[in-house]
């Protein structure tokens, strides 16, 4: 699985796919973020788990630059 996630990090480099968003998730943007991805993920729908909001977060905190 590491293999995969730095092959997947390498080809996104090769094809210029920037690691994060540079000046473009403002802070009163987030809750709608959460929002709409919390609503994406139901156990009716194939996601690869469901996440909590504090989850959906750490994520979008991590791609913001």
């Amino acid at each position: 699985a590491k293999a995969f996630i730095e092959e997947i990090k390498n080809m996104n480099s090769r094809m210029g796919i920037p690691s994060t968003i540079k000046g473009k998730i403002k802070d009163e943007d987030i809750p709608l973020m959460v929002k709409r991805a919390d609503e994406e993920g139901n156990p009716l729908y194939p996601v690869p788990r469901l996440m909590g909001k504090e989850e959906f977060v750490e994520i979008i905190e991590s791609i913001r630059e």
